[in-house]
């Protein structure tokens, strides 16, 4: 029962990390780059799919 609780108090913090990952280091690292900020993002929206195709 505990390990439940835990488990789905956890489990947000798989997205968040995400989260971060995504749009906050590699887009901004990108954006520091690359001269149009809207290649960072295209970048950064390929790469989260290319992560989430199965």
């Amino acid at each position: 029962m505990l390990f439940g609780i835990i488990l789905t108090l956890l489990t947000p913090a798989g997205a968040l990390f995400e989260e971060l990952l995504f749009g906050g280091i590699i887009q901004n690292v990108l954006n520091f780059y690359l001269p149009q900020p809207w290649l960072a993002i295209g970048i950064t929206t390929v790469l989260f799919v290319g992560m989430h195709v199965q």
